[in-house]
């Protein structure tokens, strides 16, 4: 495995505006609307966190085979991984990558949820779905 950094804008509205997205309308249909989704998502985490006073222990994942999650929450010696997608529905195969990153790290994997852009909790036989409004709570329950 190679460590790799991944950038992240701290204010994803100034993202928003480099990228041309200068009113709101554009967003829905833009190209790169789930990278910015899946931004703030992480900075909430990275914001809940810190609000606590936990020192973040944050890694995204992706490996030759193009499997990846979108980010690994350490607690103790295990990890959470977090699947982030900007859908306001939920795909049947939206948790694949993430299911082989399960599979590759084993019995370090705690569980798994999908944060996406709906607004209904759901609960599924490998994975917990939670709309990004809950991802506070599912932070600070790891």
């Amino acid at each position: 495995m190679t460590k790799t950094p991944k950038l992240y804008f701290y204010d994803v509205g100034l993202a928003a505006w480099l990228m041309g997205i200068t009113q709101p309308s554009y967003l829905p249909t833009h190209p790169l609307r789930g990278n910015l989704f899946e931004n703030l998502v992480i900075l909430e985490v990275l914001k809940t966190l810190h609000n606590v006073g936990t020192k973040p222990h944050l890694h995204f994942y992706r490996d030759v085979r193009g499997n990846e999650a979108d980010l690994l929450l350490e607690s103790g010696d295990k990890l959470h991984l977090l699947e982030i997608k900007a859908a306001q529905t939920v795909a049947s195969d939206a948790m694949q990558p993430a299911m082989r990153v399960q599979a590759a790290l084993g019995e370090r994997v705690a569980g798994m949820t999908l944060v996406y852009g709906g607004l209904e909790a759901q609960r599924r036989s490998a994975f917990e779905v939670l709309p990004y409004t809950q991802v506070q709570g599912k932070v600070l329950a790891i």
